[in-house]
């Protein structure tokens, strides 16, 4: 391996994402966060976004980042990190073992964040050419594939620099605020089913704050805040906020979707009640919950407003254990994530290969 070159030498870091519709903005999101760190080691940085690209590519470009809705060539010698390891992807993985296969061939360097589990490309499928294997993810650990460096484990997860050693909230004696936050665009209606569990709790009335993100359709929307209006509670709408970590830090319980959001919630120190979306999050909640810093419903499909509201009730009276699991998120997620994949990429920028 080349000697490393100083802060100041500029290296090409391209980004290929999947986002938007039933993939979300997860995906994105740490992407941006790792682009951000390699811009402070050099990279030049540009996105090519697959899917539903107006909304992503806002979020790119507030950022700081060239954004473009489209695949471009990209010259011998940069890195493409990929991220479109996803349920679609794993039906039908042709499309994208023919864009590694064809990057490789233009001397492009490729990074490719991969999925946990059985739920893996490179366990489903021998012989991706990708240099580099990424798989942030609680319960995954490296291994050997092929030629192919592998970083493995939560303590890659990729989080934005605010969640950086954070400082958790204060735990109350008593809960009541409550965090409500299913991703970009929940197309599963997560949001709705813990809007009507919390609405069942009559034994005190609870503040929360329900995050409203990007791919949120109008008229689901419109029907939460007619919820939340017949509600006991007092609700308040969060529209798109650029980040949730002052909200993470406001509540005393977060309810969420499986995703990159229970990383920050972990980073932030913020106990948590995880709903998934389909069976592969279900899958990767396994592990994850074993950190402590987490309750489980299980999938959309099992999960159901009764059971909502009894974990809530239960976290919300129980301080002793909301503080344990404040506790047990950061150790576990120290934030750092997004700073040691974009080190790992630079030095392959800077490799022989």
């Amino acid at each position: 391996m080349n000697e490393l070159s100083t802060k100041h030498d500029l290296w090409r870091l391209a980004a290929a994402v999947d986002a938007g519709g039933s993939i979300g903005f997860g995906h994105l999101r740490r992407c941006v966060a790792i682009a951000v760190q390699a811009q402070l080691l050099g990279a030049q940085v540009e996105f090519n976004l697959c899917g539903i690209a107006a909304s992503g590519c806002g979020l790119v470009e507030v950022a700081g980042f060239l954004c473009r809705n489209a695949p471009a060539e990209l010259l011998p010698g940069t890195v493409v990190l990929v991220d479109r390891v996803h349920s679609a992807t794993l039906r039908q993985p042709n499309a994208l073992i023919a864009d590694i296969s064809r990057w490789r061939k233009q001397k492009v360097l490729v990074a490719l964040i991969d999925g946990a589990g059985e739920d893996a490309l490179r366990r489903q499928r021998a012989g991706l050419e990708a240099h580099l294997l990424i798989a942030p993810y609680a319960g995954e650990r490296a291994e050997e594939y092929g030629r192919a460096r592998v970083l493995a484990g939560p303590e890659f997860a990729p989080l934005a620099a605010e969640y950086e050693d954070r400082e958790a909230g204060p735990t109350r004696a008593q809960g009541s605020r409550i965090l409500v936050t299913c991703g970009g665009s929940d197309p599963s209606g997560i949001t709705a089913l813990i809007v009507e569990g919390l609405s069942t709790i009559q034994s005190e009335v609870l503040e929360v704050r329900v995050v409203l993100g990007p791919g949120f359709e109008a008229a689901y929307c419109a029907r939460l805040t007619e919820m939340g209006r017949n509600s006991a509670h007092t609700f308040e709408w969060v529209g798109t906020p650029t980040s949730l970590a002052s909200h993470m830090h406001w509540c005393d319980v977060a309810v969420a979707t499986s995703g990159l959001t229970k990383y920050e919630l972990a980073a932030a120190g913020t106990p948590a009640i995880l709903i998934s979306p389909d069976d592969i999050h279900a899958r990767a909640n396994v592990p994850f919950t074993k950190l402590g810093t987490a309750a489980d419903l299980g999938s959309i499909q099992r999960a159901t407003p009764a059971k909502v509201a009894s974990a809530v009730r239960d976290l919300l009276n129980n301080a002793e254990r909301r503080a344990a699991m404040a506790r047990a998120g950061q150790v576990a997620i120290d934030g750092h994530g997004a700073s040691r994949i974009a080190k790992a990429l630079r030095e392959l920028a800077y490799a022989e290969v």
